[in-house]
């Protein structure tokens, strides 16, 4: 009989945990052999004082007979305390913030600017035209970017960043309403609230991020008829997006020079895609059994909720290296792996075009599945300080510059529904769209390879507070264009 999913999990899992207790048991016994001293300052924080002086101790001769071999004196057990001390504080590899080197904390004060999140970004299409594009997660936008804002250093910090994305949603509605102006551009604007808390004594962190975006409403109505339309649609407000949480480890660290690794979970908290579709006009396209000339009057009303229920995990690794005290490079190599689909469910209502036609309404219902493709993400930067200053508010002014690349590694799998129409030559025959197009949900790019180059300069104030701006352009066109331009801002506070 098969072993359920948690039963094979658990078999495996034992004997790595039983493996792990006896190599950590067997260091504890190494360097409890190894320990020659004892951490005198850290047993006095522990041992209480005498409240009364005690008499002084008898003189112990503690001389060698003359005729004997010197007898060493009596060395002091290492306590629980020292131990830890040799085991943690002493690793010159991996020193805490408080022993790092200065030119290395230029990371922790300048942290990488990025570029925006969007890659595999969908729309949905309606007979093969655009409709609606949307910078939803539920689309697959919106999707974590580890580099943006960040640090390979573990640090603690709160901070806040901000992103506007000039032309970021590009949607050509021209063969719907029929005028040369379809081509429709709107703007983004991206909020985050952050905080990056470092464990064991600096080595790893986890780091917490709340986005917010301003941006299509998640429930957007839609209407075309013969005489009025409200496409493009341009309604915004401030939505929640998908909370990320990233954690990061220190695996190798010299005094200028350091390499990380961690994973991040971006989860599924901002709110599902829930659109209403309502169609009354003639589209262009070709069916076999509707006679030429083929522009096919429609009739339909109906509603498609694209729930957010992807989970996506992104393995990581990041360098940082510092070569003077005034330059710095660091980078970031992301793998974004969704871990599962999202269901796509939609409603349509088939009316006769005639309206005065006896025929009934025909309500059908569809479901499928969008799979967001896998990314990879290379990002690059480097920086130098233009100008330094051992007093006064603003101790730093850095200048850097970054590449971003993102490509999918999969041709995209899109969500499917399979609408109907009513024969415009039959009223009571329905019509699959199958060769229209139907309704597609998903990125209709397909395969796409995004590269941004970025600039920016930072000014740290007490070493504690920096404060940076930077601006964005892609250098790729069509589908892997993004946006025309974006402007960042971020604000990053140690503690």
């Amino acid at each position: 009989m098969t072993a359920s999913l948690p039963t094979r999990i658990r078999r495996c899992w034992m004997p790595v945990r039983q493996a792990a207790g006896v190599v950590f048991v067997a260091w504890l016994i190494s360097c409890t052999a190894n320990s020659q001293e004892l951490d005198v300052d850290a047993l006095a924080q522990v041992a209480p004082a005498p409240q009364t002086p005690l008499p002084p101790a008898p003189a112990i001769n503690t001389a060698p007979p003359a005729s004997g071999p010197a007898i060493p004196p009596p060395q002091a057990p290492a306590t629980t305390v020292g131990l830890f001390n040799r085991l943690f504080a002493n690793n010159s590899l991996t020193p805490s913030p408080q022993k790092r080197n200065t030119s290395l904390r230029q990371l922790s004060e300048s942290p990488m600017f990025g570029d925006n999140q969007d890659a595999a970004c969908g729309a949905v299409e309606l007979l093969g035209i655009g409709v609606l594009a949307a910078e939803h997660p539920a689309l697959g936008c919106f999707r974590l970017n580890i580099s943006e804002n960040n640090t390979p250093v573990p640090t603690d910090r709160v901070y806040f960043r901000y992103n506007h994305l000039h032309n970021s949603l590009n949607f050509d509605v021209t063969r719907i309403i029929g005028k040369e102006d379809g081509l429709y551009n709107l703007n983004v604007d991206r909020f985050i609230w952050g905080m990056e808390k470092t464990l064991f004594d600096g080595r790893a962190s986890v780091e917490v991020r709340i986005p917010t975006s301003y941006e299509i409403t998640p429930d957007p109505s839609i209407y075309v008829t013969e005489s009025a339309t409200n496409l493009p649609y341009t309604t915004q407000e401030y939505v929640l997006k998908n909370i990320g949480m990233i954690y990061k480890s220190v695996l190798y660290e010299t005094p200028n020079f350091l390499i990380s690794a961690g994973v991040a979970v971006d989860m599924p908290t901002a709110p599902g895609l829930d659109l209403d579709v309502r169609v009354q006009d003639t589209f262009p396209f070709t069916h076999p059994n509707v006679p030429p000339p083929y522009d096919t009057p429609l009739n339909f009303s109906g509603n498609i909720y694209v729930e957010n229920s992807t989970v996506n995990i992104s393995p990581l690794l990041a360098m940082g290296w510092t070569p003077t005290d005034r330059t710095f490079v660091q980078g970031f190599i992301q793998y974004d792996v969704p871990v599962n689909p999202t269901r796509v469910d939609g409603v349509i209502v088939t009316k006769p075009v005639d309206p005065n036609s006896n025929a009934d309404d025909f309500r059908s219902t569809d479901s499928s599945h969008l799979y967001q493709q896998d990314l990879l993400r290379l990002n690059l930067g480097a920086g130098f300080a233009i100008w330094k200053a051992r007093q006064g508010r603003i101790t730093d002014w850095r200048i850097s510059s970054e590449l971003h690349y993102t490509t999918t590694l999969e041709n995209a799998r899109n969500a499917v529904l399979r609408a109907q129409f009513v024969n415009p030559a039959d009223p009571n025959q329905v019509l699959p769209l199958g060769l229209a197009g139907d309704i597609t949900i998903g990125n209709v790019a397909n395969r796409v390879d995004v590269l941004n180059y970025t600039l920016g300069n930072t000014f740290v104030i007490r070493e504690r507070t920096s404060i940076g701006t930077g601006f964005a352009v892609p250098l790729r066109t069509a589908a892997d264009k993004r946006f025309d331009c974006e402007f960042i801002l971020q604000i990053n506070h140690l503690y």
